[in-house]
């Protein structure tokens, strides 16, 4: 039987998201109001130029982070740039996390993948799914609420 991958989105948390926006919407306020008050074309012009792309990358890879369930692997895609694969008969438990720290995750209720060469953050949007899926290919994982 040939099983086709199956995706899993990341589960987008609004605190996140919130955060995100906290933090590029003062800077873009910034750059972009003096340019308003006295408004120059050609600045105006090289500011989209530089914000435009900013913007786009950022909803790119909050809206781009996706696991997928490939035969033997799971896979950690981060859009198009980075993607980690973790053996799944490596894994040996899933623990429910809301650990800070950076990951691929855009939520801050998290999984945390304990596997043979570490452990990884990732909040899939469909988390009962997900782990039922990784447990019918592993029976051996444990997964703590």
């Amino acid at each position: 039987m040939n099983q086709s991958p199956i995706l899993y989105r990341s589960r987008i948390s609004p605190i996140i998201w919130g955060i995100v926006w906290l933090i590029i919407l003062p800077i873009l306020f910034v750059t972009v109001r003096g340019e308003f008050s006295d408004p120059d074309l050609l600045n105006i012009g090289i500011l989209f130029i530089i914000w435009i792309p900013i913007l786009a990358f950022i909803l790119y890879i909050m809206f781009g982070i996706h696991y997928v369930i490939d035969k033997n692997y799971l896979i950690i895609k981060i859009g198009k740039f980075t993607e980690s694969k973790i053996l799944i008969k490596d894994i040996w438990s899933i623990n429910r996390s809301y650990n800070l720290t950076a990951s691929p995750a855009n939520s801050l209720k998290r999984l945390q993948i304990n596997y043979t060469n570490g452990e990884v953050l990732i909040s899939p949007k469909k988390e009962r799914d997900f782990i039922k899926h990784l447990k019918s290919l592993n029976s051996t994982i444990k997964f703590s609420n």
